[in-house]
């Protein structure tokens, strides 16, 4: 007989009252209305679980206590009743006494009717769960029996009462008829989906997701077979597991509760040891609560662990977080606080500044005017323009922008950014505010597919990123207002330093910017820079010689850094001997009396550059010709037409002499007006033939790289043939496609300039071979709008030259890139046009892929025998070039039209037959494609569970893949399978997640899973 306890409302008096507490003060504590609580303790109500468990944890009950209330707070209460908990290992309890003596595979039967509880499993799926592939001839005959003891056993167990009805005979198979809130499954389910509506990022998300995350035990089902554990629903279920324990790290981080998911994802981690995203959370977490050094050691581990169980690095997140928690070093960069130098945020902290600059002097009035601002800085919007007289460079913009930022760096503990915006230079295109802000979401850590297309939607995403941080963001040589407004912060406590050699006068009208007009060094400024260079003692006894030498260099700062480090360079020569020398040079310039300052810091240049071995100058000359912004080592070769090495001690001998900077290991830039300088002497000294064949070289460079690349990122794409590159060229050696990602990203800027470069100097076949290698990169970091810009200037330039083959690759690419951005009717125009010249140039295969292509935008747009009608000859083109990727993608495409026509049994041979092609290929995307029209057809011909299985193995694919558009596409059919089977909440669910991937991706889809959550 039980003992008799305290009533709910009794129990909560009582210990109210022990306490000391006011109905009011427990009410609050417990996030209950006062009204609710004195109706539960009036016997009126009963608490929900949720409450249930606030009120135990305000009270400080004893676990006795705790379990009485939350076990009353349970809406069927006391009563006789099944109850199944199977996240962790199983248990079966009626009222409160525990069921044992199941045999294991009677234990497996009734936790897989419980993962599908109020749903029909059929006796064919028991019997797969149980034997999988070789079941003995009895084996339906044992499934009821099995059923049949099951019912018996519930039956005689020792309550009141009978619940064998709640194993039910359904259609095919059998049922469990029960409350989902009786077992702990539901009860999860249906906390989470309470968390998905409550306001992101709140206290009361953070506790919802707390209570359904205990549900947890261990693994579902930790004590059943292991067929049972990979059943698709088992698994389904882990992942939504994971996802809450996410959700929950990241609340928690909004909330600088950091210390509360650590236990949890220590247990998941156990559970789940490669499972990178929970140890990203969990170093994080770590950081937040100080625990720097346990969060890098919980890196390495998992790195290790990597390595030797899979034989791969660490991905792009985990690396990322790493590198966040290295720079909190001491909680400076990243943000020390009162309450103890903890990470300010779990978002990567940039640190975009250039290297300060080395002994920097003068300029006081300028820090003491910025340094003035700061406070202004603290509650509201700072924008200032550092601006030159008219038309000078070189003044020191960039330096005094440079030094003040790193000075007061400490003021911005949530990161800098820098872009230098290329406004003004002799041969690189200014960036466009859209690279510009996709550089800073780079760098704020926002995956490629959350970055939208559209640039207004990039400039909202940017700013909304800052929103509520302190952050210093310098936008370095603009050219114009237009090119800056839409890169400046619109949050309070962000600071914007822009430089420019025009005034942006609109800038100070329309934002109210602060002007900071700069000026030529003083004479005094420019002693205090060379004596600091050159030694006090060496300037002391020639003072002299510094005034006409601070005269010569026109008082301008970039001309008297680089006199300073040639004379530094020579110790054993009179500073009078080096002003005579640069005098002599001087005096054969034309136009050196100009008046212009930058044109007596010709005379600079032409001073350092004499000084060049013949070799280091022809390279000097040479990079005046290259597209910018920097340059690699085997880009530098093959332009100069020299082995690797020999280009290496050339770049050196350039770096020495001051006039290239090594921004970065093997990455060389120019200031802009040595570029300028190095592009007049490649025009006056070499010939038009030397200057056209360096730049043949440079791109064979670019082009056969990116191929190679491309190759590695895409095998058996279909690649044009490039001729064989020049002598002297030299290709990069790539082995993998980290590697091929890892050159496209350093080289991306430089790519795009290359390809406008070589349509403007008329390379035509270069333009648009190039564009088509870098399609597949552009596409998958969601670079839209460089993609569809070169193509654009690929098909001008073929057009005008009447390059056939190069305007059909040029449209195709036009009309994929369209495709992607969902502008159907465009990309039907390019793709008809494309296949019309590749007609004409007789490639079966090019033929086929736009075809395909035609079929794809068809299917789109609801035009389903018309695209049926393009795959067909598609299939016809790839059958006569014998390519067999292009069968195995073709086939499926012919499956996934004929369901949208109805005939699902049709569509089912054909993408089964595509599946197999794909398996035998190799090809995990196509197999994933294929996967996702299996579990199509499946569902219209009423196979729900089949269809199930297909639908989880193509979006565990695409997951792997980190394809996120396809990944939303299946998790939309997911949810509509998970409908018809009349699974609401797993519905609701999956619909929910495919919108939020989509929304992120800002793709018209997302509408699609809207009404279907709206029930439209």
């Amino acid at each position: 007989m039980r003992p008799a306890r305290d009533s709910v409302g009794g129990l909560i008096r009582r210990r109210r009252v022990e306490s000391g507490m006011t109905q009011q003060e427990l009410a609050r504590r417990a996030d209950l209305s006062v009204r609710a609580l004195r109706d539960i303790e009036s016997g009126r109500a009963r608490p929900r679980a949720l409450s249930a468990q606030r009120l135990a944890a305000a009270l400080a009950l004893s676990d006795s206590d705790r379990d009485a209330l939350v076990s009353n707070g349970h809406p069927d209460g006391d009563e006789g009743g099944l109850r199944l908990d199977i996240l962790g290992p199983m248990s079966v309890r009626l009222d409160t006494v525990e069921v044992h003596g199941l045999s294991p595979a009677r234990r497996d039967v009734l936790a897989l009717l419980a993962l599908h509880a109020n749903e029909t499993v059929t006796v064919d799926e028991i019997v797969d769960t149980l034997w999988g592939e070789r079941p003995p001839r009895t084996c339906r005959n044992v499934v009821h029996v099995h059923i049949a003891r099951l019912r018996s056993t519930l039956t005689a167990a020792p309550v009141g009462g009978s619940v064998a009805e709640a194993l039910v005979s359904a259609g095919r198979g059998y049922a469990l008829r029960i409350d989902p809130r009786r077992i702990d499954a539901g009860r999860f389910g249906d906390l989470v989906t309470r968390a998905e509506g409550e306001a992101t990022g709140s206290i009361e998300e953070y506790r919802t997701l707390d209570e359904a995350l205990g549900q947890w035990r261990g693994r579902v089902v930790t004590d059943a077979s292991d067929r049972l554990q990979q059943h698709p629903t088992a698994v389904a279920l882990t992942n939504r597991r994971l996802a809450a324990a996410l959700a929950l790290a990241e609340t928690a981080a909004a909330l600088r509760l950091p210390e509360q998911p650590i236990a949890l994802l220590r247990r998941l981690i156990h559970d789940e040891p490669l499972h990178e995203g929970l140890h990203v959370r969990l170093m994080l977490a770590l950081a937040l609560d100080g625990q720097r050094s346990t969060a890098l050691r919980e890196f390495a581990r998992l790195r290790r662990r990597l390595r030797e169980e899979l034989g791969i690095e660490p991905g792009p997140e985990a690396r990322q977080a790493h590198l966040t928690i290295l720079h909190a070093d001491q909680g400076d960069r990243a943000g020390a606080d009162s309450e103890g130098g903890q990470i300010r945020s779990a978002f990567p902290i940039p640190a975009q500044l250039p290297p300060a600059v080395s002994g920097f002097t003068g300029r006081t009035e300028a820090l003491e005017h910025l340094d003035e601002l700061l406070p202004a800085a603290e509650g509201s919007l700072a924008t200032v323009v550092i601006s030159a007289i008219a038309g000078t460079g070189g003044v020191g913009k960039t330096a005094l922008a440079v030094h003040w930022a790193h000075r007061a760096r400490d003021q911005f503990p949530d990161g800098q950014l820098y872009v230098n915006l290329r406004g003004f230079g002799p041969s690189e295109s200014p960036i466009t505010p859209a690279d510009a802000v996709r550089g800073f979401l780079d760098a704020l850590g926002v995956a490629p597919h959350r970055i939208p297309t559209d640039v207004t939607a990039q400039v909202g995403l940017y700013r909304s990123l800052l929103a509520g941080r302190r952050m210093l963001v310098v936008l370095d040589n603009a050219r114009d207002a237009e090119q800056v407004r839409p890169l400046l912060p619109a949050s309070p406590g962000c600071f914007a330093v822009v430089t420019s050699r025009n005034p942006l006068t609109s800038l100070l009208v329309v934002e109210g910017a602060y002007p900071i007009i700069l000026n030529l060094m003083t004479v005094a400024e420019a002693r205090e820079m060379l004596g600091h260079r050159l030694g006090r003692h060496r300037v002391a006894a020639e003072p002299g010689e510094i005034d006409n030498l601070v005269a010569l260099c026109a008082r301008l700062p970039l001309a008297l850094a680089i006199t300073a480090a040639r004379i530094a360079a020579r110790p054993a020569v009179t500073i009078k001997a080096m002003t005579s020398e640069l005098q002599e040079t001087g005096s054969t310039l034309d136009g050196l009396d100009g008046g212009d300052p930058i044109t007596n810091v010709r005379a600079v240049f032409s001073w350092s550059y004499h000084t060049l071995s013949p070799d280091a100058g022809r390279l000097f000359r040479l990079l005046g010709l290259h597209p910018g912004p920097d340059v690699s080592v085997a880009a530098a070769a093959s332009l100069a037409g020299i082995p690797i090495d020999r280009a290496r001690r050339l770049l050196d001998e350039l770096n020495k002499a001051h006039v290239l900077a090594e921004n970065a290991p093997g990455r060389f830039a120019f200031h802009d007006l040595l570029r300028a300088y190095a592009a007049e002497l490649a025009h006056d000294k070499d010939d038009h033939d030397d200057r056209r064949q360096a730049l043949r070289r440079l791109f064979d460079h670019y082009l056969h790289t990116a191929l190679a690349a491309d190759q590695l990122l895409y095998p058996n794409r279909e690649e044009p043939q490039p001729a064989a590159p020049q002598h002297g060229v030299t290709v990069e050696s790539l082995t993998d496609a980290q590697q091929a990602s890892t050159w496209f990203a350093s080289e991306h800027p430089v790519l795009i300039a290359s390809v406008r470069q070589a349509a403007m100097s008329g390379f035509v076949t270069h333009t648009w071979q190039l564009t088509w290698a870098l399609a597949t990169y552009l596409e998958r970091q969601g670079h839209w709008h460089d993609w569809i810009n070169i193509s654009h200037t690929a098909l001008e330039i073929t057009h005008e030259h009447g390059c056939r083959l190069g305007q059909a690759y040029s449209e195709q690419s036009l009309g994929y890139g369209y495709t992607r951005l969902h502008r159907l009717d465009d990309a039907t125009s390019h793709l008809q046009r494309s296949l019309d010249l590749f007609n004409a140039v007789g490639t079966p295969i090019l033929q086929g892929l736009t075809l395909l292509n035609l079929g794809i935008v068809a299917g789109r747009q609801g035009k389903y025998a018309e695209a049926l009608r393009h795959d067909e000859q598609a299939l016809q083109r790839y059958r006569i070039a014998d390519h067999r990727q292009g069968l195995a993608a073709t086939l499926n495409n012919i499956g996934w039209h004929y369901c949208q026509l109805g005939d699902y049994a049709k569509g089912l041979i054909y993408s089964q037959d595509a599946l197999a092609l794909h398996h035998e290929l190799g090809n995990r995307p196509g197999a994933a494609a294929a996967w996702d029209t299996l579990g199509h057809a499946h569902h219209h011909l009423g196979d729900l569970q089949q269809s199930t299985a297909s639908y989880q193995k193509a979006l565990d694919l695409f997951v792997e893949l980190g394809d996120q558009y396809h990944h939303g596409e299946v998790l939309l059919h997911l949810g509509d399978n998970h409908a018809a089977l009349n699974e609401l909440d797993a519905a609701r669910h999956a619909w929910s997640q495919a919108q939020a991937l989509l929304k992120e991706l800002d793709h018209p889809d997302a509408e699609e899973a809207v009404a279907r959550l709206e029930g439209r």
